[in-house]
């Protein structure tokens, strides 16, 4: 059931998170390993793997930050 949340969750905020492009690869072969494992149900697996194809969309739509690129303050303050 943690596991079915944690997706749910995650295909919610996917517009906003990932931000930077290390989170996102590791959140990607996290769900890759995730959707391997033997003892997932199959509707898990198949949450895993369309969550990775809106990882994948999203990276066209808005790409990713990189460390150097992003700034956490934002210059109106």
């Amino acid at each position: 059931m943690h596991i079915k949340n944690g997706i749910t969750v995650a295909l919610q905020v996917l517009p906003i998170f990932p931000l930077l492009e290390d989170h996102g690869k590791e959140l990607y072969s996290v769900m890759e390993k995730l959707s391997e494992r033997a003892d997932l149900t199959p509707d898990l697996k198949q949450g895993c793997k369309a969550y990775m194809v809106q990882l994948q969309k999203r990276i066209t739509v808005r790409p990713y930050l990189k460390h150097e690129d992003y700034s956490a303050v934002s210059p109106f303050y």
